[in-house]
Protein backbone atom coordinates (compact mmCIF):
# COMPACT_ATOMS: atom_id res chain seq x y z
CA UNK A 1 0.00 0.00 0.00
CA UNK A 2 2.89 2.42 0.68
CA UNK A 3 3.29 5.05 -1.99
CA UNK A 4 -0.04 4.55 -3.71
CA UNK A 5 -1.42 7.74 -2.13
CA UNK A 6 1.32 10.04 -3.33
CA UNK A 7 -0.75 12.68 -5.02
CA UNK A 8 0.34 15.53 -2.70
CA UNK A 9 -1.49 18.20 -4.67
CA UNK A 10 -4.92 16.71 -4.07
CA UNK A 11 -5.80 16.78 -0.38
CA UNK A 12 -9.48 17.28 0.42
CA UNK A 13 -11.50 18.34 3.45
CA UNK A 14 -15.14 17.82 4.33
CA UNK A 15 -16.35 20.55 6.67
CA UNK A 16 -15.45 24.26 6.60
CA UNK A 17 -15.83 25.12 10.28
CA UNK A 18 -13.23 26.30 12.78
CA UNK A 19 -11.03 23.21 12.52
CA UNK A 20 -11.77 22.28 8.91
CA UNK A 21 -10.49 25.58 7.55
CA UNK A 22 -7.40 25.45 9.76
CA UNK A 23 -6.53 21.96 8.59
CA UNK A 24 -6.96 23.13 5.01
CA UNK A 25 -4.76 26.18 5.53
CA UNK A 26 -1.96 24.03 6.97
CA UNK A 27 -1.81 22.04 3.73
CA UNK A 28 -2.13 25.07 1.45
CA UNK A 29 0.64 26.91 3.30
CA UNK A 30 2.94 23.96 2.56
CA UNK A 31 2.18 24.05 -1.17
CA UNK A 32 -0.57 21.41 -1.46
CA UNK A 33 -3.75 21.96 -3.42
CA UNK A 34 -6.94 21.35 -1.45
CA UNK A 35 -10.70 21.52 -1.82
CA UNK A 36 -13.31 21.97 0.88
CA UNK A 37 -16.83 20.65 0.81
CA UNK A 38 -19.57 22.18 2.95
CA UNK A 39 -23.32 22.52 2.22
CA UNK A 40 -23.45 25.97 3.84
CA UNK A 41 -22.53 28.92 1.61
CA UNK A 42 -21.51 31.13 4.55
CA UNK A 43 -19.11 28.44 5.77
CA UNK A 44 -17.63 27.91 2.31
CA UNK A 45 -17.07 31.60 1.71
CA UNK A 46 -15.77 32.10 5.22
CA UNK A 47 -13.32 29.23 4.83
CA UNK A 48 -11.95 30.62 1.56
CA UNK A 49 -11.48 34.03 3.14
CA UNK A 50 -9.81 32.48 6.17
CA UNK A 51 -7.34 30.54 4.04
CA UNK A 52 -6.60 33.55 1.85
CA UNK A 53 -6.03 35.78 4.86
CA UNK A 54 -3.93 33.33 6.88
CA UNK A 55 -1.67 31.47 4.46
CA UNK A 56 1.33 33.68 5.18
CA UNK A 57 0.83 33.52 8.94
CA UNK A 58 0.50 29.72 8.93
CA UNK A 59 3.62 29.38 6.81
CA UNK A 60 5.55 31.64 9.20
CA UNK A 61 4.35 29.93 12.40
CA UNK A 62 4.74 26.41 11.02
CA UNK A 63 8.11 27.20 9.49
CA UNK A 64 7.16 26.15 5.95
CA UNK A 65 9.98 27.02 3.55
CA UNK A 66 8.22 26.05 0.32
CA UNK A 67 7.86 29.34 -1.62
CA UNK A 68 4.91 27.92 -3.54
CA UNK A 69 1.47 28.06 -1.95
CA UNK A 70 -1.21 25.58 -2.85
CA UNK A 71 -4.43 26.34 -4.68
CA UNK A 72 -7.77 26.01 -2.91
CA UNK A 73 -11.48 25.94 -3.69
CA UNK A 74 -14.75 25.18 -1.92
CA UNK A 75 -17.75 23.23 -3.24
CA UNK A 76 -21.26 22.33 -2.20
CA UNK A 77 -21.09 19.19 -4.33
CA UNK A 78 -19.18 16.24 -2.81
CA UNK A 79 -18.43 14.55 -6.15
CA UNK A 80 -16.49 17.55 -7.39
CA UNK A 81 -14.74 18.12 -4.08
CA UNK A 82 -13.24 14.62 -3.77
CA UNK A 83 -12.35 14.03 -7.40
CA UNK A 84 -8.71 12.89 -7.64
CA UNK A 85 -8.24 13.12 -3.85
CA UNK A 86 -5.58 10.98 -2.17
CA UNK A 87 -6.56 12.05 1.38
CA UNK A 88 -9.86 13.30 2.83
CA UNK A 89 -10.37 14.59 6.36
CA UNK A 90 -13.95 14.84 7.60
CA UNK A 91 -14.58 17.64 10.08
CA UNK A 92 -18.37 17.50 10.30
CA UNK A 93 -20.23 18.01 13.62
CA UNK A 94 -19.82 15.36 16.33
CA UNK A 95 -22.95 13.38 15.46
CA UNK A 96 -22.39 9.71 14.78
CA UNK A 97 -25.15 9.24 12.19
CA UNK A 98 -23.82 12.18 10.21
CA UNK A 99 -20.30 10.77 10.30
CA UNK A 100 -21.50 7.33 9.22
CA UNK A 101 -23.34 8.77 6.21
CA UNK A 102 -20.37 11.02 5.36
CA UNK A 103 -17.94 8.10 5.34
CA UNK A 104 -20.37 6.05 3.24
CA UNK A 105 -20.63 8.83 0.68
CA UNK A 106 -16.84 9.23 0.61
CA UNK A 107 -16.34 5.51 -0.01
CA UNK A 108 -18.68 5.64 -3.00
CA UNK A 109 -17.44 8.89 -4.53
CA UNK A 110 -13.70 9.21 -3.79
CA UNK A 111 -10.92 7.41 -5.74
CA UNK A 112 -10.43 3.77 -4.77
CA UNK A 113 -7.04 4.39 -3.16
CA UNK A 114 -8.07 7.47 -1.14
CA UNK A 115 -7.34 7.57 2.60
CA UNK A 116 -10.26 8.63 4.82
CA UNK A 117 -9.47 10.45 8.05
CA UNK A 118 -11.89 11.55 10.77
CA UNK A 119 -11.03 14.62 12.81
CA UNK A 120 -13.30 13.39 15.61
CA UNK A 121 -11.79 13.50 19.09
CA UNK A 122 -14.58 11.50 20.74
CA UNK A 123 -15.75 8.84 18.26
CA UNK A 124 -13.49 5.96 17.30
CA UNK A 125 -13.37 5.79 13.53
CA UNK A 126 -14.46 2.12 13.58
CA UNK A 127 -17.90 3.34 14.72
CA UNK A 128 -18.29 5.39 11.53
CA UNK A 129 -17.71 2.62 8.97
CA UNK A 130 -21.11 0.90 8.86
CA UNK A 131 -21.91 2.25 5.39
CA UNK A 132 -18.48 1.53 3.86
CA UNK A 133 -17.36 -1.47 1.84
CA UNK A 134 -14.70 -3.79 3.26
CA UNK A 135 -11.83 -2.37 1.20
CA UNK A 136 -12.66 1.25 2.08
CA UNK A 137 -12.67 0.43 5.79
CA UNK A 138 -9.00 -0.51 5.47
CA UNK A 139 -8.22 3.05 4.41
CA UNK A 140 -10.08 4.76 7.28
CA UNK A 141 -8.68 6.01 10.58
CA UNK A 142 -8.81 8.83 13.13
CA UNK A 143 -6.72 11.86 12.12
CA UNK A 144 -7.37 14.32 14.91
CA UNK A 145 -5.80 17.76 14.56
CA UNK A 146 -5.80 20.04 17.58
CA UNK A 147 -5.79 23.70 16.51
CA UNK A 148 -3.09 24.63 13.99
CA UNK A 149 -0.98 26.64 13.77
CA UNK A 150 -0.89 27.34 17.53
CA UNK A 151 -0.98 23.63 18.32
CA UNK A 152 0.54 21.36 15.66
CA UNK A 153 -0.22 17.94 17.14
CA UNK A 154 -2.02 15.41 14.90
CA UNK A 155 -3.18 12.15 16.50
CA UNK A 156 -3.41 9.10 14.24
CA UNK A 157 -5.43 6.12 15.50
CA UNK A 158 -6.51 2.90 13.76
CA UNK A 159 -10.10 2.00 12.99
CA UNK A 160 -9.03 -1.64 13.77
CA UNK A 161 -9.32 -2.21 10.00
CA UNK A 162 -6.62 0.25 8.88
CA UNK A 163 -3.72 -0.94 6.76
CA UNK A 164 -0.52 -0.77 8.84
CA UNK A 165 1.35 0.86 5.95
CA UNK A 166 -0.88 3.92 6.11
CA UNK A 167 0.55 5.14 9.43
CA UNK A 168 4.19 5.73 8.42
CA UNK A 169 2.96 7.25 5.18
CA UNK A 170 0.69 9.77 6.93
CA UNK A 171 3.31 10.47 9.59
CA UNK A 172 5.73 11.47 6.83
CA UNK A 173 3.14 13.55 4.97
CA UNK A 174 2.17 15.51 8.10
CA UNK A 175 5.82 16.12 8.93
CA UNK A 176 6.27 17.52 5.43
CA UNK A 177 3.68 20.20 6.19
CA UNK A 178 5.33 20.94 9.57
CA UNK A 179 2.70 19.32 11.77
CA UNK A 180 3.59 16.92 14.59
CA UNK A 181 1.97 13.51 13.98
CA UNK A 182 1.72 10.95 16.76
CA UNK A 183 0.35 7.42 16.44
CA UNK A 184 -1.93 6.69 19.41
CA UNK A 185 -1.07 3.45 21.18
CA UNK A 186 -4.10 3.41 23.45
CA UNK A 187 -7.14 5.47 24.40
CA UNK A 188 -6.87 8.32 26.84
CA UNK A 189 -9.45 9.64 29.33
CA UNK A 190 -10.35 13.29 29.84
CA UNK A 191 -10.74 14.68 33.36
CA UNK A 192 -10.39 18.42 32.76
CA UNK A 193 -14.14 19.06 32.69
CA UNK A 194 -14.69 17.28 36.01
CA UNK A 195 -11.92 19.30 37.66
CA UNK A 196 -13.62 22.49 36.50
CA UNK A 197 -17.16 21.39 37.43
CA UNK A 198 -16.12 20.37 40.94
CA UNK A 199 -14.58 23.77 41.55
CA UNK A 200 -11.11 22.33 42.10
CA UNK A 201 -9.62 24.97 39.81
CA UNK A 202 -10.58 27.70 37.34
CA UNK A 203 -9.99 27.94 33.56
CA UNK A 204 -6.95 30.19 33.82
CA UNK A 205 -5.18 27.97 36.34
CA UNK A 206 -5.97 24.79 34.43
CA UNK A 207 -4.65 26.27 31.20
CA UNK A 208 -1.33 27.21 32.79
CA UNK A 209 -0.65 23.47 32.93
CA UNK A 210 -0.52 23.47 29.13
CA UNK A 211 2.12 26.19 28.80
CA UNK A 212 5.70 25.02 28.68
CA UNK A 213 8.91 26.81 27.68
CA UNK A 214 10.61 25.95 24.40
CA UNK A 215 12.89 22.92 24.65
CA UNK A 216 16.34 23.74 23.25
CA UNK A 217 16.74 20.11 22.20
CA UNK A 218 13.40 19.92 20.41
CA UNK A 219 14.74 21.07 17.03
CA UNK A 220 12.09 23.74 16.66
CA UNK A 221 9.26 21.89 18.38
CA UNK A 222 6.35 24.27 18.94
CA UNK A 223 5.59 25.54 22.41
CA UNK A 224 2.00 24.97 23.59
CA UNK A 225 0.50 28.45 23.51
CA UNK A 226 -3.08 27.80 24.52
CA UNK A 227 -4.64 25.59 27.15
CA UNK A 228 -7.34 22.99 26.70
CA UNK A 229 -10.14 25.22 27.98
CA UNK A 230 -9.23 28.00 25.56
CA UNK A 231 -9.51 25.47 22.75
CA UNK A 232 -12.91 24.38 24.07
CA UNK A 233 -14.12 27.98 23.94
CA UNK A 234 -12.70 28.23 20.44
CA UNK A 235 -14.44 25.05 19.24
CA UNK A 236 -17.74 26.08 20.85
CA UNK A 237 -19.11 24.71 24.10
CA UNK A 238 -22.13 23.24 22.33
CA UNK A 239 -19.69 21.16 20.25
CA UNK A 240 -17.75 20.22 23.39
CA UNK A 241 -21.01 19.05 25.02
CA UNK A 242 -21.66 16.72 22.05
CA UNK A 243 -18.13 15.35 22.39
CA UNK A 244 -18.63 14.74 26.11
CA UNK A 245 -21.92 12.95 25.35
CA UNK A 246 -19.96 10.52 23.22
CA UNK A 247 -17.48 9.79 26.00
CA UNK A 248 -20.33 9.29 28.46
CA UNK A 249 -22.18 6.86 26.21
CA UNK A 250 -19.08 4.90 25.21
CA UNK A 251 -17.67 4.50 28.71
CA UNK A 252 -20.85 4.36 30.76
CA UNK A 253 -19.94 7.52 32.68
CA UNK A 254 -22.09 10.05 34.49
CA UNK A 255 -22.64 13.36 32.76
CA UNK A 256 -23.13 15.28 36.01
CA UNK A 257 -19.74 16.97 35.99
CA UNK A 258 -19.25 17.07 32.23
CA UNK A 259 -21.96 17.48 29.59
CA UNK A 260 -24.84 18.15 32.00
CA UNK A 261 -22.81 20.71 33.94
CA UNK A 262 -21.65 22.38 30.75
CA UNK A 263 -25.17 22.72 29.33
CA UNK A 264 -26.69 23.95 32.59
CA UNK A 265 -24.07 26.61 33.30
CA UNK A 266 -23.07 27.69 29.81
CA UNK A 267 -24.80 26.29 26.72
CA UNK A 268 -28.37 26.85 27.92
CA UNK A 269 -27.41 30.41 28.90
CA UNK A 270 -26.13 31.16 25.39
CA UNK A 271 -22.50 31.15 26.56
CA UNK A 272 -21.11 29.10 23.71
CA UNK A 273 -17.54 30.37 23.81
CA UNK A 274 -15.59 32.59 21.46
CA UNK A 275 -18.21 32.53 18.69
CA UNK A 276 -21.19 33.58 20.78
CA UNK A 277 -20.49 37.13 21.92
CA UNK A 278 -21.51 36.07 25.44
CA UNK A 279 -18.25 34.40 26.38
CA UNK A 280 -17.91 30.89 27.71
CA UNK A 281 -15.41 29.42 30.11
CA UNK A 282 -13.59 32.72 29.55
CA UNK A 283 -15.17 36.15 29.23
CA UNK A 284 -16.04 37.41 25.76
CA UNK A 285 -12.90 38.55 23.97
CA UNK A 286 -10.58 36.54 26.19
CA UNK A 287 -11.65 32.99 25.42
CA UNK A 288 -8.81 32.07 23.12
CA UNK A 289 -6.21 34.72 23.71
CA UNK A 290 -2.67 33.35 23.63
CA UNK A 291 -1.43 32.91 27.17
CA UNK A 292 1.98 34.33 26.33
CA UNK A 293 0.70 37.59 24.89
CA UNK A 294 -0.71 40.72 26.44
CA UNK A 295 -4.48 40.80 27.18
CA UNK A 296 -5.18 43.47 24.57
CA UNK A 297 -3.53 41.68 21.65
CA UNK A 298 -5.63 41.40 18.50
CA UNK A 299 -4.21 38.02 17.54
CA UNK A 300 -6.64 35.54 19.08
CA UNK A 301 -8.88 32.89 17.58
CA UNK A 302 -12.04 34.97 17.97
CA UNK A 303 -10.60 38.17 16.49
CA UNK A 304 -12.30 39.39 13.30
CA UNK A 305 -10.67 39.90 9.94
CA UNK A 306 -10.62 43.61 9.12
CA UNK A 307 -11.20 45.15 5.68
CA UNK A 308 -9.85 48.69 5.56
CA UNK A 309 -10.18 51.35 2.85
CA UNK A 310 -7.07 53.35 1.99
CA UNK A 311 -7.84 56.57 0.17
CA UNK A 312 -4.24 57.53 -0.42
CA UNK A 313 -1.40 55.33 -1.58
CA UNK A 314 -2.88 53.35 -4.44
CA UNK A 315 -6.43 53.67 -3.15
CA UNK A 316 -6.81 50.06 -2.06
CA UNK A 317 -8.98 47.84 0.04
CA UNK A 318 -6.67 46.24 2.59
CA UNK A 319 -7.38 43.12 4.56
CA UNK A 320 -5.52 42.80 7.83
CA UNK A 321 -5.24 40.51 10.83
CA UNK A 322 -3.90 43.36 12.96
CA UNK A 323 -0.26 42.49 12.28
CA UNK A 324 0.10 42.44 8.52
CA UNK A 325 -1.95 43.85 5.67
CA UNK A 326 -2.33 42.88 2.06
CA UNK A 327 -4.16 44.45 -0.85
CA UNK A 328 -7.47 42.84 -1.74
CA UNK A 329 -8.59 45.33 -4.42
CA UNK A 330 -6.42 48.04 -5.97
CA UNK A 331 -6.71 50.97 -8.36
CA UNK A 332 -10.00 52.28 -6.97
CA UNK A 333 -11.24 55.81 -7.47
CA UNK A 334 -11.70 57.28 -4.01
CA UNK A 335 -13.11 54.33 -2.00
CA UNK A 336 -15.10 55.72 0.91
CA UNK A 337 -17.48 53.14 2.43
CA UNK A 338 -17.45 49.34 2.67
CA UNK A 339 -19.22 46.32 4.13
CA UNK A 340 -19.10 42.56 3.58
CA UNK A 341 -21.65 39.75 3.30
CA UNK A 342 -20.45 36.14 3.34
CA UNK A 343 -23.80 34.62 2.40
CA UNK A 344 -23.40 36.25 -0.99
CA UNK A 345 -19.61 36.01 -0.98
CA UNK A 346 -19.32 39.73 -1.73
CA UNK A 347 -17.64 42.84 -0.48
CA UNK A 348 -19.36 46.14 -1.34
CA UNK A 349 -17.90 49.64 -1.38
CA UNK A 350 -18.70 53.18 -2.48
CA UNK A 351 -16.49 55.52 -4.48
CA UNK A 352 -16.40 59.27 -3.97
CA UNK A 353 -17.35 60.05 -7.55
CA UNK A 354 -17.30 63.66 -8.76
CA UNK A 355 -16.91 65.83 -5.63
CA UNK A 356 -19.03 68.68 -6.94
CA UNK A 357 -21.88 66.40 -8.04
CA UNK A 358 -22.03 63.19 -6.04
CA UNK A 359 -19.99 61.58 -3.30
CA UNK A 360 -20.65 58.05 -2.06
CA UNK A 361 -20.01 57.92 1.67
CA UNK A 362 -20.54 55.31 4.39
CA UNK A 363 -22.22 52.06 3.34
CA UNK A 364 -23.83 49.37 5.49
CA UNK A 365 -25.70 46.12 4.93
CA UNK A 366 -29.08 45.06 6.22
CA UNK A 367 -28.27 41.34 6.34
CA UNK A 368 -31.82 40.39 7.29
CA UNK A 369 -33.53 42.02 4.32
CA UNK A 370 -30.49 41.83 1.98
CA UNK A 371 -30.33 45.54 1.33
CA UNK A 372 -27.48 48.03 0.96
CA UNK A 373 -27.80 51.46 2.56
CA UNK A 374 -25.43 54.28 1.63
CA UNK A 375 -25.20 58.04 1.77
CA UNK A 376 -24.55 60.48 -1.08
CA UNK A 377 -22.72 63.35 0.57
CA UNK A 378 -23.01 65.87 -2.27
CA UNK A 379 -26.42 64.63 -3.43
CA UNK A 380 -27.96 65.22 0.04
CA UNK A 381 -29.48 61.74 0.00
CA UNK A 382 -29.68 58.34 1.66
CA UNK A 383 -30.11 55.42 -0.75
CA UNK A 384 -31.25 51.84 -0.46
CA UNK A 385 -30.77 49.08 -3.04
CA UNK A 386 -30.75 45.29 -3.42
CA UNK A 387 -27.45 43.46 -3.54
CA UNK A 388 -27.69 43.24 -7.34
CA UNK A 389 -28.47 46.94 -7.74
CA UNK A 390 -32.18 46.49 -8.37
CA UNK A 391 -35.04 48.24 -6.53
CA UNK A 392 -33.02 51.40 -6.05
CA UNK A 393 -34.75 53.83 -3.68
CA UNK A 394 -33.95 57.29 -2.35
CA UNK A 395 -35.27 57.17 1.20
CA UNK A 396 -33.95 60.51 2.53
CA UNK A 397 -33.62 63.76 0.58
CA UNK A 398 -32.52 66.69 2.75
CA UNK A 399 -32.71 69.31 0.02
CA UNK A 400 -32.47 69.99 -3.69
CA UNK A 401 -28.85 69.50 -4.73
CA UNK A 402 -29.37 71.58 -7.89
CA UNK A 403 -29.87 74.67 -5.71
CA UNK A 404 -26.45 76.05 -4.81
CA UNK A 405 -27.51 77.60 -1.50
CA UNK A 406 -29.02 74.31 -0.31
CA UNK A 407 -26.23 72.13 -1.63
CA UNK A 408 -23.49 74.26 -0.13
CA UNK A 409 -25.06 74.13 3.31
CA UNK A 410 -23.14 71.20 4.80
CA UNK A 411 -25.79 70.78 7.47
CA UNK A 412 -27.81 69.09 4.69
CA UNK A 413 -25.10 66.60 3.76
CA UNK A 414 -25.68 62.96 4.71
CA UNK A 415 -22.49 61.10 5.65
CA UNK A 416 -22.78 58.11 7.99
CA UNK A 417 -25.41 55.36 7.89
CA UNK A 418 -26.43 52.45 10.16
CA UNK A 419 -29.42 50.14 10.02
CA UNK A 420 -31.20 48.22 12.78
CA UNK A 421 -33.61 45.71 11.20
CA UNK A 422 -34.43 44.24 14.61
CA UNK A 423 -36.13 47.49 15.65
CA UNK A 424 -37.10 48.64 12.15
CA UNK A 425 -34.93 51.78 12.17
CA UNK A 426 -32.05 53.33 10.26
CA UNK A 427 -29.74 56.13 11.41
CA UNK A 428 -27.68 58.72 9.57
CA UNK A 429 -25.45 61.71 10.25
CA UNK A 430 -25.52 65.22 8.82
CA UNK A 431 -22.16 66.64 9.76
CA UNK A 432 -22.48 70.39 9.25
CA UNK A 433 -19.60 72.75 8.46
CA UNK A 434 -16.17 71.95 9.83
CA UNK A 435 -15.88 72.90 13.52
CA UNK A 436 -19.32 74.56 13.44
CA UNK A 437 -20.89 72.42 16.18
CA UNK A 438 -23.99 72.01 14.01
CA UNK A 439 -23.78 68.30 13.31
CA UNK A 440 -26.81 66.05 13.85
CA UNK A 441 -27.72 62.37 14.11
CA UNK A 442 -31.19 61.38 12.92
CA UNK A 443 -33.26 58.26 12.46
CA UNK A 444 -36.36 57.07 10.64
CA UNK A 445 -38.30 53.86 10.07
CA UNK A 446 -37.11 51.28 7.55
CA UNK A 447 -40.66 51.26 6.18
CA UNK A 448 -41.52 54.70 4.84
CA UNK A 449 -44.86 56.00 6.16
CA UNK A 450 -47.70 55.79 3.68
CA UNK A 451 -48.27 58.93 1.66
CA UNK A 452 -44.85 60.44 2.39
CA UNK A 453 -41.75 60.94 0.26
CA UNK A 454 -37.99 61.10 0.80
CA UNK A 455 -38.20 64.91 1.00
CA UNK A 456 -41.14 65.04 3.40
CA UNK A 457 -41.13 62.09 5.78
CA UNK A 458 -43.22 62.28 8.94
CA UNK A 459 -41.13 59.80 10.96
CA UNK A 460 -37.75 61.57 11.13
CA UNK A 461 -36.34 62.08 14.63
CA UNK A 462 -33.32 64.20 15.52
CA UNK A 463 -31.55 62.25 18.25
CA UNK A 464 -28.41 64.34 18.84
CA UNK A 465 -27.56 67.82 17.63
CA UNK A 466 -24.95 70.53 18.09
CA UNK A 467 -22.25 67.92 17.52
CA UNK A 468 -18.75 68.79 16.24
CA UNK A 469 -18.84 66.79 12.98
CA UNK A 470 -20.50 63.36 13.30
CA UNK A 471 -19.23 61.03 10.60
CA UNK A 472 -19.69 57.25 10.78
CA UNK A 473 -21.99 55.38 13.11
CA UNK A 474 -23.05 51.87 14.03
CA UNK A 475 -25.84 50.48 16.18
CA UNK A 476 -25.62 47.80 18.86
CA UNK A 477 -29.18 46.60 18.37
CA UNK A 478 -29.15 44.27 21.39
CA UNK A 479 -28.43 47.06 23.88
CA UNK A 480 -29.78 49.86 21.65
CA UNK A 481 -26.58 51.87 21.94
CA UNK A 482 -25.47 54.03 19.03
CA UNK A 483 -21.73 54.55 18.45
CA UNK A 484 -20.23 57.23 16.21
CA UNK A 485 -17.09 59.18 15.37
CA UNK A 486 -16.79 62.95 15.53
CA UNK A 487 -14.34 65.05 13.60
CA UNK A 488 -13.46 68.46 14.91
CA UNK A 489 -11.29 69.87 17.67
CA UNK A 490 -10.68 68.90 21.27
CA UNK A 491 -12.42 68.54 23.69
CA UNK A 492 -15.45 67.17 21.81
CA UNK A 493 -14.05 66.44 18.36
CA UNK A 494 -11.78 63.72 16.98
CA UNK A 495 -13.53 61.26 19.25
CA UNK A 496 -15.54 58.04 19.52
CA UNK A 497 -18.92 58.42 21.22
CA UNK A 498 -21.88 56.41 22.47
CA UNK A 499 -25.51 57.23 23.23
CA UNK A 500 -28.49 55.14 24.29
CA UNK A 501 -31.33 55.37 21.75
CA UNK A 502 -33.67 52.68 23.08
CA UNK A 503 -37.31 52.76 24.06
CA UNK A 504 -36.55 53.55 27.72
CA UNK A 505 -35.72 57.11 26.67
CA UNK A 506 -39.26 58.44 26.29
CA UNK A 507 -38.15 61.90 25.22
CA UNK A 508 -35.79 62.11 22.28
CA UNK A 509 -34.84 65.63 23.31
CA UNK A 510 -33.42 64.26 26.56
CA UNK A 511 -30.91 61.93 24.90
CA UNK A 512 -27.36 62.26 26.15
CA UNK A 513 -24.12 60.71 25.02
CA UNK A 514 -20.70 59.81 26.36
CA UNK A 515 -17.33 60.54 24.80
CA UNK A 516 -15.58 57.16 24.98
CA UNK A 517 -12.13 58.05 23.69
CA UNK A 518 -10.29 61.02 22.21
CA UNK A 519 -6.83 61.84 20.94
CA UNK A 520 -6.55 59.69 17.89
CA UNK A 521 -3.55 60.14 15.59
CA UNK A 522 -2.29 63.67 16.06
CA UNK A 523 -3.73 66.15 13.54
CA UNK A 524 -5.64 63.35 11.80
CA UNK A 525 -9.35 62.87 11.48
CA UNK A 526 -11.38 60.03 12.99
CA UNK A 527 -13.75 58.62 10.39
CA UNK A 528 -14.69 54.93 10.19
CA UNK A 529 -15.71 52.59 13.00
CA UNK A 530 -17.15 49.10 13.41
CA UNK A 531 -18.39 47.09 16.38
CA UNK A 532 -17.17 43.60 17.18
CA UNK A 533 -19.97 42.35 19.40
CA UNK A 534 -18.44 38.90 19.70
CA UNK A 535 -15.42 40.22 21.59
CA UNK A 536 -17.04 43.46 22.86
CA UNK A 537 -14.65 45.73 20.98
CA UNK A 538 -14.77 48.89 18.86
CA UNK A 539 -12.47 49.18 15.84
CA UNK A 540 -11.89 52.61 14.33
CA UNK A 541 -9.52 54.28 11.89
CA UNK A 542 -8.13 57.74 11.24
CA UNK A 543 -6.76 59.36 8.11
CA UNK A 544 -3.24 59.14 9.48
CA UNK A 545 -3.16 55.44 8.65
CA UNK A 546 -3.83 54.11 12.14
CA UNK A 547 -6.24 51.31 13.05
CA UNK A 548 -7.37 51.28 16.69
CA UNK A 549 -9.22 48.97 19.00
CA UNK A 550 -10.83 49.61 22.39
CA UNK A 551 -13.43 47.89 24.51
CA UNK A 552 -17.04 49.07 24.30
CA UNK A 553 -16.40 51.59 27.07
CA UNK A 554 -13.53 53.16 25.12
CA UNK A 555 -10.91 51.78 27.51
CA UNK A 556 -7.73 49.89 26.63
CA UNK A 557 -7.32 51.80 23.37
CA UNK A 558 -4.60 50.16 21.30
CA UNK A 559 -3.08 50.90 17.90
CA UNK A 560 -3.19 47.46 16.32
CA UNK A 561 -1.94 48.56 12.90
CA UNK A 562 -0.24 51.67 11.57
CA UNK A 563 1.00 52.11 8.04
CA UNK A 564 1.73 54.56 5.25
CA UNK A 565 -1.88 55.01 4.28
CA UNK A 566 -4.95 57.24 4.49
CA UNK A 567 -7.67 55.12 6.05
CA UNK A 568 -11.28 56.17 5.59
CA UNK A 569 -13.52 53.29 6.61
CA UNK A 570 -13.52 49.62 7.49
CA UNK A 571 -15.61 46.45 7.69
CA UNK A 572 -15.08 43.32 9.74
CA UNK A 573 -16.08 39.69 9.58
CA UNK A 574 -15.61 36.68 11.85
CA UNK A 575 -14.20 33.98 9.61
CA UNK A 576 -12.17 32.05 12.16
Amino acid sequence: MAGTYCRPSACRGSGAGVLGRRIATSWVAAGCNITIRDPNADQRNGALQFINNNIANFAEVLGDTNPRRGQFAAFEDLDTAVKNAWFVVEAVPEKLNLKISTFGDLARKAPKDCIFGSNSSSFKSRLMLADMDVESKKRALNVHCTMPPGSRIVELMTSTHTYDEIFPFLVQKHKEISLLPAVALRESTRKTMSILAEGVSDPKQIDTLWVRPPDPSSCGDVRVENGSLRWMDADGLDTVAFIEDNYIQERGLSGKNTADWLRKNYVNEGKLGAKSGHGGLYLAGYATKPATQEPGHHDNLAAPTLYVLDLGLGENIYVTDGKTARTLVGGLSGPDGTDINFSEGRIFWTNMGIPSENNGSQLCIDHVNKKLYFCDHEGLQVHRVNFDGSQHEIIIQTGHYNKASVKNDQANRCVGIAVDPEHGKFYWTQKGFSKSGKGRILRANITMPSGTTATARSDIETLFDNLPEPIDLEIDSTNENLYWTNRGEYPFGNSVNRGYVGSENKKVAALQFTILTRHLHEACLAIGLRLDMVNKHIYFVDMGGSLYRSNLAGKNKTVIYSGRATFTRLALAHIN
